[in-house]
């Protein structure tokens, strides 16, 4: 059998976090770069904050298909330590 990694199998969108599909659950997609996300994982990738918006104004950083709360973003560009 063929991978279902493609993200597009059947219409099954996948998890850029997990690998694990979406299913019919509330999600968080970013269609310009191709990245699907459950609620649950849309979280920084360093201090695993979550950034589904339950904040008004949250901030999402994007690099290598990884998600960085602005905080860890700024720390890891700068080349700080991004463990806490």
């Amino acid at each position: 059998m063929g991978s279902l990694r493609s993200g597009g199998v059947s219409g099954k969108k996948i998890c850029t976090f997990c690998d694990r599909p979406l299913g019919k659950g509330a999600a968080m997609i970013i269609e310009s770069l191709g990245l699907c996300y459950h609620l649950s994982c849309f979280k920084c990738i360093d201090c695993e904050s979550d950034l589904g918006g339950s904040e008004a104004g949250a901030e999402v950083r994007i690099r290598n298909k990884q998600l960085y709360c602005n905080t860890c973003y700024q720390r890891f560009k700068t080349g700080q330590p991004t463990s806490m």
